[in-house]
């Protein structure tokens, strides 16, 4: 039963951000665009948590998915601007507080996977870039 509630979780959550991602690429100016990056972040966000309390407690559980339902609903009720909110009160200061941290992870993790492509490309036979 579970598995049917997560992916009626997804569908329900994803369906209308996503379309309303498309109309903001397509609109002129970017107060819409700003409020689905947002979300975007937010959702990101909330995906990571997922996985790692998924160490710690289960979110395969009824309740979890409702609450979960119930939580990226509110996250797309414009009058709401439960996103907003959330990214400017605690993700923006988290990632401004990292920033310098986090851009070097990505340049460390940039470089292991220059080195991981050149062995593989030595090892599986394919010298040049196609």
């Amino acid at each position: 039963m579970i598995e049917w509630m997560d992916t009626f979780t997804n569908v329900i959550a994803l369906i209308l951000p996503t379309y309303m991602s498309f109309k903001a690429i397509r609109t002129p100016g970017g107060d819409d665009d700003i409020q689905c990056l947002m979300f975007w972040i937010v959702y990101g966000f909330i995906r990571i948590a997922e996985f790692l309390i998924n160490f710690v407690i289960s979110t395969n559980s009824f309740v979890y998915q409702v609450s979960r339902l119930v939580f990226l609903i509110m996250l797309q009720i414009p009058k709401l601007n439960l996103a907003e909110k959330i990214y400017t009160k605690a993700i923006e200061p988290f990632l401004v507080k990292n920033e310098h941290h986090i851009d070097k992870a990505v340049q460390e993790g940039a470089k292991v996977a220059k080195k991981a492509e050149k062995h593989a490309r030595k090892k599986f036979g394919k010298g040049k870039k196609e």
